[in-house]
Parts: C-alpha cells; sequence; structure tokens
C-alpha cells in the first residue's frame, strides 16, 4: 500500500503505473499471475487474481522474485515487459530452486512428487518435474556438490531432524 501510495503522489506518472498494473489476460483460461517492474528507481512486484491456489500464488512470487534478482530488466520507455522465452525459463527455476532445495529433499529422503507437493506448497505439475529431476541428481551424485548446498542443509538441519523424526507432543 505504501509504495502505490507514493506513485500516486507522482502525478502524471500514474497513468504510466496504470499501464504496467493490468496484467494480461490472454483467454482460453490464460493469464498472466504477476508482473515485476521498475519505477521510479523502486522494484515493484503485482499480482492480481484471488482466485488462483496459494500454490500458483507462492511460485508466482517466487517467479517475479527470480527476474529481479537475475537481473532481467527488458522494458521499453512504455514499459512494456520484453522478457525473452529465456528469461521466463530462467525465472521458473529459480522458483523451483528456491521453494523445493534439492539438498533438503534429499536430506529428508522424499519419496515421491505428492510429498514435495504437501511439504513445499507447490503445484502436483511442478513437484512432478521437480521429483524427476531430484532423483537424476541423486543418481549422478550431483548433491552437495557446492559451498552453497552446503549451507543450505545445514539451515535447514533442525527443520530436516524434526520433519525425519517429529517430536511426541
Amino acid at each position: 500500500m505504501a509504495k502505490r501510495a507514493v506513485v500516486e503522489k507522482e502525478g502524471e506518472e500514474v497513468k504510466e503505473y496504470e499501464k504496467i498494473f493490468r496484467l494480461k489476460d490472454y483467454g482460453n483460461g490464460m493469464r498472466e499471475f504477476g508482473n515485476c517492474f521498475w519505477f521510479n528507481e523502486s522494484w515493484y512486484i503485482v499480482f492480481a487474481y484471488e482466485d488462483v491456489s496459494k500454490q500458483r500464488r507462492k511460485f508466482s512470487v517466487a517467479h517475479e522474485l527470480g527476474h529481479i534478482l537475475l537481473g532481467h530488466r527488458h522494458y521499453e520507455t512504455d514499459y512494456t515487459e520484453k522478457n525473452t522465452p529465456e528469461d521466463e525459463l530462467e525465472a521458473d527455476y529459480f522458483a523451483i530452486v528456491l521453494l523445493t532445495p534439492a539438498c533438503v529433499l534429499h536430506g529428508i529422503g522424499v519419496d515421491s512428487h505428492y510429498e514435495i507437493s504437501n511439504l513445499c506448497g507447490i503445484s502436483q505439475e511442478i513437484a512432478i518435474e521437480r521429483y524427476k529431476e531430484l532423483k537424476q541428481l541423486q543418481k549422478d551424485k550431483r548433491i552437495f556438490t557446492s559451498t552453497i548446498e552446503r549451507l543450505v542443509y545445514n539451515k535447514f538441519s533442525g527443520f530436516i531432524t524434526n520433519y525425519k523424526n517429529p517430536p511426541i507432543k
């Protein structure tokens, strides 16, 4: 809300903001769930459609955050989004890795895409693909191959222990 109020004080620039704020509806059930944009030296993430599932909203937040952190700033002067298909794939993969860290899933010992979906709050569709990738990473012994993975695992160690052996209540 505070960001919106600041933008509204900019007067004529509100019209530009309104152009950006509208999310695209492509018809046939296809629509944009979120968008990020640079305006007045700040990043904004816009979400709409309260009828969208919690999993979809969560993924959209992570996806849009991916655009920002991966440096996808392909906007023309009229603020029309110009992300490439590669940018979209990168933002999708960023969201998947952020929401479902392979080292944590491995540490827990997940045994199905259903478990990933329930544990991470993501759709079955994304969970299926992540489970396949996790199995391939395990087969190729590509888990814990980087320092960052070990740091993430260590940060989640208490969660992993409690998930495997829940405390008795």
